[in-house]
């Protein structure tokens, strides 16, 4: 018997406060209940099962294997997972960063797009400016002009 307090407490009792306790526990984060929550569980199920011996009142070799068996079972069980999330939390990486790549690209092509444009259309106008002075030069040179079909095609 221990000692708890005042109040004296023995190893059943005990136990069973702890079973009861770790059943209504949970874990509310991410990392309780991917790390913690396995561990917690085994320690529970040694509890239980620590508890049904006690009342048959003989542990059983075969139980502590089974016991080794279940803590090398959620042990890998627990790796799986954590190999699992990590993949895919790096394939959504991935998606992510060929996003981003796939935007900034189209952000550069766009602008490109539209200095080349601008650049057509400085270049255009230019041109034209320097068609309409020459067109008014051969109108006063003369009169009737062969130019004045694709000038007025040009001013429509």
């Amino acid at each position: 018997m221990q000692e708890f307090g005042e109040n004296e407490v023995s190893k059943k009792d005990w136990r069973k406060i702890n079973i009861r306790f770790l059943e209504g526990h949970k874990y509310f984060t991410v990392y309780g209940k991917e790390k913690l929550q396995p561990a917690k569980e085994i320690h529970l199920a040694e509890l239980t099962q620590k508890d049904k011996n006690n009342v048959e009142m003989k542990p059983v070799k075969k139980d502590k294997d089974k016991k080794k068996d279940k803590i090398a079972e959620a042990a890998k069980e627990a790796a799986e997972a954590k190999k699992k999330k990590e993949k895919e939390s790096q394939s959504e990486r991935g998606m992510a960063t060929v996003f981003r790549i796939m935007a900034q690209t189209q952000n550069t092509l766009s602008g490109m797009a539209d200095s080349k444009a601008n650049i057509l259309i400085s270049v255009n106008s230019i041109i034209l400016s320097i068609i309409v002075s020459s067109l008014f030069e051969n109108y006063r040179q003369i009169r009737i002009s062969r130019f004045l079909l694709p000038s007025l095609l040009l001013f429509v």
